[in-house]
Order: C-alpha cells, then sequence, then structure tokens
C-alpha cells in the first residue's frame, strides 16, 4: 500500500511538471514568436555600381512638372536600398534636390519647369541624366469677370500618396488622398490609375495592382457633401525587380590580347529566345582589372550602342560587364573574361 502513494505522488509530480512545461511553452509561443529568419543564401545587393532614371510628365493641372523616379543598382543588378541621391537640373527646380532610395531602391522627386530639362542623378562617383520633357502649362488667359464669391472660403485642397512609389509588376500599391483643409471632409473619391482603370470608393484609401512595366501617372478627385471637389496627381513606377534581358558579351582585341592594343566589346540581347540588341536604348560598359568579387574598375563606357573600346594598360585577367537596359524598364546584365599579355 506504501508503495502504491509512493507511486501516485510521483505520478502527479510528473503531471504537474509536464503541464508547467507546456503552459510555459504556450506562453512563450504566444507572447514571444520566433521571428523570421532570412534565408542564408540571400546575398545583400553590393555597393552603387549604375542609376537608372525615368520620368512622367505632369497634364493638365499638372503641366509645368514632372514627376522623376530614382533607381539604385549594384554591379549584379540589384536594386541597393537606403542610398542617398543627389539631383539637379538645367533648369527649373527639382524637389528634393536629395532622396533616400527606399527599402526597394527607388526613389522620387518632382520637376518644376516650363521647358525641356536635363536631370543629373549623383551618389558617389556613379552618376546618370535623362532629358525630361516638362509640358509647359497653357499660357493664361483672360478670365471673364465673375461676380464676387458668396464667402471667402479657399478652394480645397488634396495631396495623394502612393505606396510603394515604385513596384514590381503584379504587387499591390496603396493611395490615399489626404486633405489639406480641415474644413473639407471628401464623402466621395474618384480614382484613376494610369493604366485605364478607374474606380469610385467612399473611403479615402484603395489599392491597385499593376500588371505592366511602365511609369503611371495615378489621380483623385475627391467631392464633399456640399460639392466642393479637389484633384491630386501622383506618379509611380512599375518594373521587375531581377532581370529580364538576357546579355551575352564578346570582345576581341585589336590585334592580340597584349597591352597597348584596344579590345572591342560588343554585347548581344535577347528577350525570350528574341534578339532586340537594336531596341536597347543604353548600354553601360564596364571594363575591369581582375576577376570576381576582387575585380577593380578601370574604365566605365555609356553608350546607346552594343559596341565599346578600351586599352588595359596592365596584363592579366580582365572582366568586361554590360548594363543593358531597354524599353518599359527592363535590363539585363551580362560579361566577359580574357587574358591581357
Amino acid at each position: 500500500m506504501g508503495r502504491q502513494v509512493r507511486w501516485r505522488a510521483i505520478g502527479a509530480v510528473a503531471l504537474a511538471v509536464a503541464a508547467a512545461a507546456l503552459g510555459s511553452r504556450c506562453a512563450a509561443d504566444i507572447q514571444s514568436p520566433t521571428p523570421v529568419q532570412s534565408r542564408p543564401d540571400e546575398v545583400a545587393p553590393g555597393p552603387p555600381a549604375s542609376i537608372s532614371l525615368s520620368a512622367v510628365s505632369g497634364v493638365g493641372s499638372s503641366a509645368g512638372t514632372a514627376f522623376v523616379s530614382v533607381v539604385v543598382l549594384d554591379r549584379a543588378g540589384k536594386r541597393v536600398p537606403h542610398v542617398d541621391v543627389a539631383l539637379d537640373t538645367s533648369t527649373g527646380t527639382i524637389t528634393p534636390a536629395f532622396v533616400t532610395t527606399d527599402d526597394v531602391g527607388g526613389g522620387q522627386a518632382t520637376l518644376s519647369a516650363n521647358r525641356d530639362a536635363v536631370v543629373t542623378a549623383r551618389t558617389g562617383e556613379v552618376a546618370a541624366t535623362t532629358r525630361v520633357t516638362a509640358n509647359a502649362p497653357p499660357p493664361p488667359t483672360t478670365p471673364t469677370p465673375q461676380p464676387p464669391p458668396p464667402s471667402s472660403t479657399p478652394a480645397p485642397r488634396i495631396t495623394l500618396v502612393i505606396s510603394p512609389a515604385t513596384a514590381q509588376p503584379g504587387a499591390s500599391v496603396v493611395l490615399a488622398a489626404n486633405s489639406v483643409d480641415t474644413s473639407f471632409a471628401p464623402t466621395q473619391f474618384s480614382w484613376t490609375f494610369g493604366d485605364g482603370a478607374s474606380e469610385s470608393t467612399t473611403t479615402r484609401t484603395t489599392t491597385h495592382i499593376y500588371t505592366s512595366n511602365n511609369n503611371y501617372l495615378a489621380g483623385v478627385t475627391a467631392t464633399d457633401a456640399a460639392g466642393r471637389s479637389a484633384t491630386a496627381t501622383q506618379g509611380v513606377s512599375i518594373f521587375p525587380l531581377t532581370p529580364t534581358l538576357q546579355v551575352a558579351v564578346s570582345c576581341a582585341p585589336e590585334v592580340v590580347f597584349v597591352v597597348g592594343n584596344d579590345v572591342t566589346c560588343t554585347a548581344t540581347v535577347r528577350q525570350n529566345g528574341t534578339d532586340i540588341t537594336q531596341y536597347v536604348h543604353s548600354y553601360r560598359f564596364t571594363f575591369m582589372n581582375g576577376t570576381g568579387t576582387t575585380a577593380t574598375v578601370a574604365n566605365v563606357v555609356t553608350t546607346q550602342g552594343p559596341t565599346a573600346r578600351y586599352g588595359f594598360h596592365t596584363s592579366g585577367d580582365k572582366t568586361v560587364t554590360v548594363l543593358a537596359t531597354g524599353d518599359d524598364l527592363q535590363f539585363g546584365r551580362g560579361s566577359a573574361t580574357f587574358t591581357m599579355q
């Protein structure tokens, strides 16, 4: 009888310990979820190697402005986040003059100009330029005299915020209309997304999925119960986060691969097996001493054609990489290696 009592006591203690452990584990699972770890095979972007610039010109009430999109890429074509980029323009003003790329390596600024401008983006020694067409605002017209308004209430104003401002096809973006004036309380919102789609809501936010690569100009018109309305527009850039063009690079010496002879490198660009070399509008050739991650840049040549030349001043292994940028923000990268004697 004493042995049975002891075994029962031991069993009761074991059950109590197990229940306490299970309760602690459940509490830990509820209060301290295991953070999601990044995959060990994910590689962080390298330092900035190139900048891609694009712009959408405003129309209508936004004439005289253009929305400039900045994308910073590393040598492997990956987008580089959290990079400070300085912006400058040959005419007009661009705000902000400095942007920091977001989590997907993109940023935006607004150009105000009444004629075409050349916009320059620079981070460190990496720079890029693009010509922006800023539609001039319509000439002022002589207004027809109107009786004074019954009240001095200013016209309502709103702003449109798009997040993220750069995304890949198929991703959902959030559009939010914010009232600048506290006295303006819209109850109806009419949205246009720049890709032919539109919708109406009673809430100040909505979402939209863009399926094609392009720069789009979205807009919203907000109306309150008294019939007052305000309109705002904002640009959004949609492009792939991974290369979609296949680039092959071949290099040939002027005579032989000997120091003192120029080397000519040619890029061939394909998309889904089709040669689109003639449609690519920008090639960036980077001539490097060495191979792999230890290679150092010797010279960078940006062209509108698929061929570039350079004369190496030292012997040894050499690498040439080519970044090709096509229509609709498509891009790809290729490389070739050889040895100079």
